[in-house]
């Protein structure tokens, strides 16, 4: 049995974001979740960047206290 697509349970759960047009757009509070689950692991630059390309509304996330790249 294959993985569902990311797009359907983010539907599911209710947390697609509605004016996402060619992406998927995260909202904040899952972000931080995701933060959350994994404060020894630490994102350089770029992949801080990626990851606020990808939230909604990166103002609303509490980064952590490393975190250089803001929204």
């Amino acid at each position: 049995m294959s993985p569902l697509p990311l797009n359907w349970c983010l539907k599911a759960l209710g947390y697609l974001n509605s004016r996402a047009k060619r992406r998927t757009l995260l909202p904040a509070d899952l972000v931080e979740a995701a933060l959350a689950r994994m404060p020894e692991r630490r994102f350089t630059r770029d992949e801080q960047a990626i990851i606020v390309r990808a939230v909604a509304k990166p103002t609303e996330v509490n980064w952590p206290e490393y975190w250089e790249v803001r929204g």
